[in-house]
């Protein structure tokens, strides 16, 4: 247990980018836990345009994701299967 609370301290949560939206803001989320960020709070009105990768991914892909990185791999052979959110 120590080590997992260890490991969420040094995470980037959604909260620790708050101050950044008082100006325009693009983020790009490589992570299997980019559904943290899909309900990302505008608190400031600016523009704000959130990629997040898949969650999930055809079996099909799994071995080729493997060998290559997450967002790479995917953004370069398959765009359609990436969210957008445009808040």
């Amino acid at each position: 247990k120590r080590n997992q609370s260890h490991k969420e301290m040094h995470c980037l949560h959604p909260g620790d980018l708050y101050p950044f939206t008082r100006k325009p803001l693009f983020i790009i989320v490589d992570s299997s836990n980019s559904v943290a960020y899909k309900n990302f709070t505008n608190l400031f009105g600016q523009p704000l345009v959130c990629l997040l990768s898949p969650t999930a991914y055809p079996k099909a892909l799994q071995v080729l994701m493997s060998l290559c990185g997450r967002w790479h791999f995917t953004a370069t052979s398959q765009p359609e299967v990436l969210s957008a959110d445009i808040v």
